[in-house]
């Protein structure tokens, strides 16, 4: 089944409008057992004339239009002059499906379904979700299996800034040995960065486990101001296991807050090993969690008075532990903006809570 989606609009989701990206569109048509082989791009009329000749070589069985739609009715109309435009019609044996706007409604309640009509065999998709590592390195990683010869596929989705979701798509005819073979290889592959074998987030799976276990977690967060709690909240049923989230984003605040030591502050900075495990000490003894995870560094430039050897953009230390044991994590991401940094120093927190729950 070949499947080509005709982009007339952009890649980018507008929130107000509903909408979602082709990326994820992409994603979500792969869980289901297919593959988008082309997507061809055009905002204007004159660009649609030169990608359309392109389109047709491709034959696919099913076109998904987006966007402009009656940009491409126009054009169809000069082939077939009692075209009228639908949702869903064929031309030909080529199903196609128009939609102004790609929404997660219109995806999962009109293209997906679809598609199933149209496509008779039966795919098996398997997932694994990674974490701290890039395309090109899991691509590198997993050549051996990609370039195996009984067409099982191998697709790559982003997910975040650094999770990528692997899928593995293969009919029930192939070969059960080389499927097993693959199977272990990706796994042993992936292994340390491998946090999931299904379609979650790290928030969601951190969440899941705690309230599997009936435990609770505290954050405290400096140079994260908030965002790693809201990350958590955002999740259902996240008011189970959340016991209390904390923003001391100024000294002030850590000592008549978390009660953290002047002199400690005075010694070490702000931003320190030293620091960043009493915030995490004290917040655990204050809110009675199971788990604690604490955040402090510099999200953009370091102010002038900031003299400590740490005092570097995008230098961060998370804690993470319980009353047995914390664990102190560093971390430089010196080439995003302010917010890049943050989200980067959440990622990285909720990996290491993950971690921290399943060793």
């Amino acid at each position: 089944m070949k499947i080509s989606i005709l982009n007339l609009q952009n890649n980018y989701c507008d929130i107000g409008c509903g909408s979602i990206s082709l990326s994820e569109a992409a994603r979500v048509l792969s869980l289901n057992g297919f593959f988008v082989e082309n997507i061809f791009t055009s905002f204007n009329e004159k660009d649609l004339s030169s990608v359309l000749p392109s389109l047709l070589k491709a034959k696919p069985n099913i076109l998904i239009v987006i966007g402009n739609t009656a940009l491409f009715a126009k054009h169809t109309k000069k082939d077939i002059p009692d075209f009228v435009e639908d949702t869903l019609f064929e031309i030909g044996n080529m199903q196609h499906i128009l939609c102004d706007n790609l929404t997660n409604n219109f995806l999962h309640e009109v293209i997906v379904p679809t598609i199933k009509q149209k496509e008779k065999k039966a795919i098996t998709v398997e997932v694994y979700r990674t974490f701290g590592i890039e395309y090109d390195t899991l691509t590198e990683l997993l050549a051996p299996c990609i370039a195996n010869k009984a067409k099982i596929k191998f697709e790559f989705f982003r997910i975040g800034h650094l999770d990528y979701e692997t899928h593995i798509k293969y009919a029930q005819t192939a070969p059960v040995g080389v499927v097993e073979e693959i199977r272990r290889k990706t796994a042993v592959a992936l292994k340390p960065h491998l946090y999931a074998l299904k379609s979650i987030d790290l928030n969601e799976l951190v969440v899941e486990i705690l309230q599997t276990r009936k435990k609770t977690v505290c954050v405290a967060e400096s140079f994260t101001g908030g965002a790693l709690a809201a990350k958590l909240v955002e999740v259902e049923g996240a008011s189970a296991v959340i016991k209390e989230g904390l923003v001391v984003y100024s000294n002030d605040s850590k000592t008549s807050r978390l009660k953290i030591d002047t002199k400690l502050l005075k010694n070490y900075g702000a931003v320190s090993i030293e620091t960043v495990y009493e915030m995490a000490a004290l917040e655990l003894s204050q809110a009675g969690a199971d788990y604690v995870l604490a955040t402090t560094g510099y999200a953009s430039a370091p102010v002038s008075t900031d003299q400590t050897k740490n005092a570097i953009r995008g230098n961060f230390f998370i804690a993470v532990g319980d009353s047995k044991d914390i664990h102190i994590h560093q971390h430089v991401y010196a080439v995003g903006t302010k917010r890049q940094v943050m989200n980067y120093g959440v990622s990285q927190a909720l990996f290491a809570l993950y971690k921290k729950l399943t060793k």
